[in-house]
Parts: C-alpha cells; structure tokens; sequence
C-alpha cells in the first residue's frame, strides 16, 4: 500500500507540474503576440514602405520584311498595411520599335494606376491594379493614333530571395474587352524586383 500511495503520490506532483508549466507557456506566448503587434503597429512609416520594378513583355520578332522589338517598365511605390497586405502606385512605359518594309516606328505607350497586393504564402500572390493606359497606335488597323482607357487588371505573382530585396515574375490579365481589341494584348508578363513585401 505505502509503494502505491507513492507512486500515485509522484504521479500527481508531475501533473501539476505539467499544467503549471503549460499556464507558464501560453502567458509567454500570449505576451510574444501582443509584443509583436505592438512592433508591428509602432513601425516607423519609412520601414512599411514597398518599392517594385517591374520590366516586361520583352519581345523580339521578325520575319517576312518586318521586325519588332518591345520593352516596357513599370516602377512602383505602396505601402504594406499588413505582413500580407500592401498597395499603391505605379507608372508604365511601354516602348516599342517596329520596321515594317523598311519604315521605322517608334512607338511610346503610357499609363499609370493604382494596385493591391495580397501575399498568400512567401512565394505567391494576387495582384488586382486599376489603370489609366495610353495607347500609341491601333494594333489592328496600324494607324498612329493616340487612344486613351480606363481598365481594371488582375494576376497574380511569384517571388523568391531572402531578405528586403527579392525577384520574380507576374502575369496581368486585361479585364476591359475594348483594351484586350485596340491593344491586341490579352495579358502582360512582367520580371519583377521587390523591396520590403
């Protein structure tokens, strides 16, 4: 009976051990959390800031009398709202030089706009932008006009690299129909630099 009572006696005293350091461990924890959302909240604004330099639809054609040759930029500043949230602006270039039977065009396509980004895990996110595009020239007809549109655009993105800066590649689908027509561009690729998202 006596080695009974003391083995039931040091089973007890480990189960109270256990609950007393389990209580001790969800207080750290709970005090980890709110120190982090305190940082969090009292980030300075400079260190929630997002820079991204976006280089796409890169392009080289030719054949049958005529060449192409297609570039575009697209810098951008936001803000990260949250870990996973951030938005902003961006302006657009897009640059294109053709010769077509021996005339040379250089043509300049301008836009700019507003995003939201929402990361999903490290490496993948959505991206939904909002923009205002300038387009140079009718790519159906070839005639130099100017032509001005209003689209929202959604893609999403894959990064990779460690620390603030880190790279990767986007894809951007053109939601208005009549952008998708003039522009004969029914999604736009683009290699990405990333700094602070």
């Amino acid at each position: 009976m006596k080695k009974f009572l003391s083995y039931l006696m040091v089973v007890v005293m480990l189960i109270m051990f256990v609950e007393d350091a389990t209580a001790q461990r969800k207080k750290r924890r709970k005090s980890r959390d709110r120190e982090e959302a305190k940082e969090e909240i009292t980030k300075p604004f400079s260190e929630n800031m997002v820079y991204e330099i976006g280089f796409g639809n890169p392009s080289f054609l030719g054949g049958g009398g005529s060449s192409q040759f297609n570039i575009a930029l697209k810098p951008a500043v936001g803000y990260k709202f949250h870990n996973r949230v951030a938005g902003g602006a961006f302006v657009k270039w897009d640059y294109l030089f053709a010769n077509i039977n021996g005339q040379e065009f250089n043509l300049h396509d301008l836009g700019a706009g507003i995003f939201g980004r929402l990361k999903i895990v490290d490496a993948i996110y959505f991206r939904a932008e909002y923009a205002w595009q300038s387009y140079s020239y009718d790519r159906i007809s070839g005639v130099q006009t100017r032509a001005n549109f209003l689209e929202p655009l959604i893609g999403a993105g894959y990064r990779s690299g460690y620390g603030k800066w880190v790279f990767g590649g986007e894809i951007m689908f053109h939601l208005n129909k009549n952008v998708r027509d003039y522009s004969q561009q029914v999604i736009e690729f683009w290699l990405k630099l990333d700094y602070n998202f």
